[in-house]
């Protein structure tokens, strides 16, 4: 169990996300982690255990995503805390579920891209960068959520086109709108 979160609008996105987590953290302590697309581009903060009592140090933002993790796949440490990011640091990924088929997924994709963790979860982001070279995004993330097994919740974020994409398969996944906010 891991509570996800996303955001995008005029807001300072990385805060606004900070908020969403606190309010899901009992879906896991393990650790947290949040991305956001600041000034200078891509900005990453996880690590393990809670969540501090306030974030620093990201630039205002218009879109971020967000992690707490109860960890299934692969230990409590920094490298498994999500979100996930693509070798091109292209896409990045936040998910909530479990991946059965991900090893066979990765051992497909394994010396094409590096794996920075143990979990489930980073198949996401590499299957995503190998093949929106040969398709669009969308065909790809179509092909993606047509070989995944499992209940799987997932948001991920797009630092080329700053485009945010949400899947749910069996696993929880609310979508909140207002004017100029998702």
């Amino acid at each position: 169990m891991c509570g996800i979160f996303g955001y995008r609008g005029a807001r300072d996105a990385a805060q606004i996300v900070f908020c969403g987590l606190r309010d899901l953290q009992y879906r896991g302590y393990d650790s947290w982690g949040i991305a956001s697309i600041g000034r200078s581009g891509l900005e990453v903060q996880k690590n393990t255990g809670a969540l501090p009592g306030q974030i620093k140090g990201f630039t205002k933002s218009h879109l971020s995503i967000g992690h707490t993790r109860w960890a299934t796949h692969g230990g409590v440490s920094i490298k498994n805390s999500h979100p996930h990011i693509s070798c091109d640091k292209r896409f990045v990924v936040v998910h909530n579920g479990i991946i059965e088929n991900a090893r066979q997924i990765k051992s497909q994709l394994q010396g094409a891209h590096v794996f920075a963790s143990d979990t489930d979860t980073e198949v996401i982001v590499h299957y995503l960068e190998e093949n929106v070279s040969k398709r669009s995004f969308m065909n790809a993330m179509k092909d993606l959520i047509a070989i995944i097994m499992g209940h799987s919740a997932f948001v991920v974020l797009d630092c080329k086109t700053q485009g945010l994409y949400a899947y749910r398969s069996g696993s929880p996944l609310v979508l909140g709108r207002r004017e100029g906010e998702l």
